[in-house]
C-alpha cells in the first residue's frame, strides 16, 4: 500500500510508474517533475502536494551539494502548500517535515535555528494524530536527526517534544523492525542511535546481520528505497563499533 493516497487518470499512472523506476537517478528526477507538474494542476489536492514533496525528498537524499539543498528546498515549498490546502493532511505534514529538516542541513547555524519551531510543529502534530505513519516515520525523522546533527539536537528535539527522547525513538524504531515492512532505514538509524547514546555493540552487530537478511522486496513500494539505501546502510554501520 502506498503511504500517500493517489489520485486517477493518465498522469498519475504515468507520474506512478516512473516513481516506481527512481530506484534510477533520472527516473527520481523525472518523477519529482512529474508529481510537481499533477500538484500545480490539481486544483487544491493536498496528497498531490504530497507526492511531489516526497519525490523530491528522494532525489535530494541522493543528489550532492547545491543540488540536493534545491530539491530539499522544492519539496518544502510544495509540502507547505499540501499544509495550507489542509492542515491535518498527514503527508503534507510529514514529508514538509522530512523536506525542511534536509534543507536546513544545509543552512548557515543561524538560519537553521530559525526552522526549529516549524520543524516541532509539523513532525509533533504528525506524531500527535498518527505516529505509525510510513511506518513510524517520526522515530525515523527524529533518530536521523539526533544521528546527524549530534547531542545538541538531541536536547532540543528533547525539550520540544519531550515524550519522544532517544530512549522513546530506540523504542520506536525496534517496534517498526518487529511490526512493519521491512525497511533498510529503520535498521541503520536504531543501530546508529542506539551506538551514539549507549555505545550498544551489541545492537549495532544485531542490525548489520538483520539488513543482510531483509527481504528488500517484501514491499513493492519500498523496494526500491531498501535498494538504494542498502549500500549506504553497510558504510554507515561498518563505522560503528
Amino acid at each position: 500500500m502506498r503511504e500517500i493516497p493517489v489520485g486517477e487518470g493518465p498522469s498519475w499512472e504515468e507520474a506512478l510508474e516512473t516513481w516506481d523506476r527512481r530506484i534510477d537517478d533520472s527516473a527520481a528526477r523525472e518523477a519529482a517533475q512529474k508529481f510537481e507538474d499533477i500538484a500545480r494542476n490539481s486544483g487544491g489536492d493536498p496528497n498531490a502536494h504530497a507526492w511531489a514533496a516526497r519525490a523530491c525528498y528522494f532525489a535530494g537524499d541522493y543528489a550532492d551539494g547545491r543540488a540536493a539543498a534545491k530539491f530539499f528546498e522544492r519539496g518544502t515549498d510544495l509540502g507547505r502548500k499540501g499544509v495550507e490546502l489542509d492542515g491535518n493532511n498527514i503527508p503534507s505534514l510529514f514529508w514538509t517535515s522530512c523536506c525542511l529538516g534536509s534543507s536546513a542541513e544545509h543552512m548557515s547555524f543561524l538560519r537553521r535555528a530559525t526552522v526549529g519551531p516549524e520543524l516541532v510543529r509539523t513532525m509533533g502534530a504528525v506524531w500527535e494524530k498518527e505516529p505509525t505513519y510510513f511506518n513510524r516515520g517520526v522515530a525515523r525523522f527524529l533518530g536521523q536527526a539526533m544521528v546527524r546533527q549530534g547531542g545538541l539536537v538531541t536536547k532540543v528535539l528533547g525539550a520540544a517534544m519531550p515524550d519522544m527522547g532517544a530512549d522513546q525513538v530506540l523504542s520506536e524504531l525496534q517496534t517498526s523492525i518487529e511490526n512493519d515492512p521491512p525497511y533498510v532505514l529503520t535498521h541503520q538509524t536504531l543501530a546508529e542511535l542506539a551506538w551514539q547514546e549507549k555505545r550498544d555493540r551489541d545492537t549495532v552487530a544485531r542490525m548489520r546481520q538483520a539488513i543482510e537478511d531483509l527481504d528488500l522486496d517484501a514491499d513493492a513500494h519500498l523496494a526500491p528505497d531498501n535498494h538504494r539505501d542498502l549500500p549506504r546502510a553497510r558504510a554507515a554501520l561498518a563505522k560503528l563499533g
